[in-house]
């Protein structure tokens, strides 16, 4: 996903684009654009990558990890999203969250 301003949550007004990437003879399904569309807010937002423009025979080995850390959190959004979608309303965090500082 690719979010207009990252300070904020990834709502359909702050989702800027769904980024798919296929590689090999992997197919992006009508079925799947549609789930995109419907998480994004729109067809117009959902965006098709194959292996030769995402650039991912140039990757270094030191970027496999922040690759990886990347694809985790956008795993993470994409299921939140979809669990909003589906039942209108946010999960229970499955971590204590941390007290809120003072407002004064």
């Amino acid at each position: 996903m690719i979010i207009k301003d990252p300070t904020k949550p990834p709502t359909q007004d702050n989702i800027k684009h769904v980024v798919e990437i296929k590689f090999g003879n992997d197919v992006f399904s009508h079925d799947q654009k549609e789930d995109y569309a419907k998480i994004a807010g729109g067809e117009h937002k959902v965006k098709l990558l194959d292996a030769d423009e995402c650039d991912c025979s140039n990757q270094k080995e030191s970027n496999a990890t922040e690759v990886s850390t990347a694809g985790a959190w956008a795993a993470a959004i994409a299921g939140t999203l979809l669990y909003i979608l589906s039942r209108g309303k946010m999960p229970k965090p499955r971590f204590p969250l941390p007290k809120p500082a003072p407002a004064w």
